[in-house]
């Protein structure tokens, strides 16, 4: 069991942490639809098309990684609340979180976003 103070500054920090995986993959993201969007006749070359693949699989795979870690990280936190926090509604609302589902979720918005531009890119 771990104290209450390291426990809550421990989940506090991979929330953080999930927050900024999510504004930059969100950002970078809208740059890819720019680029495929916009990008016209820089996009002619089979070989620019494989470099803006390469790069929208590796941003997908690293949010699917960066969410994930951060929500089974948090989930994993249920564990080391101690008997007083479990009993309080906080802690019985915090122990009830569908994290299996968020991860899920996650993993689907990220594939589901990377998915739809490569689609895009070669239509």
């Amino acid at each position: 069991m771990l104290n209450k103070e390291y426990l809550q500054e421990w989940v506090e920090g991979r929330s953080r942490d999930l927050r900024v995986g999510v504004c930059i993959c969100f950002f970078a993201g809208l740059g890819s639809l720019f680029l495929i969007t916009m990008g016209g006749a820089l996009l002619e070359p089979v070989m620019a098309k494989v470099a803006v693949t390469a790069y929208i699989v590796l941003l997908t795979l690293f949010t699917f990684i960066w969410n994930d870690g951060a929500i089974g990280d948090i989930a994993a936190s249920r564990g080391d609340l101690d008997k007083d926090v479990l009993a309080s509604g906080v802690g019985k609302s915090f122990n009830g979180q569908p994290f299996g589902f968020y991860r899920g979720f996650a993993a689907f918005i990220a594939f589901g976003i990377g998915i739809t531009q490569i689609l895009l890119l070669f239509s």
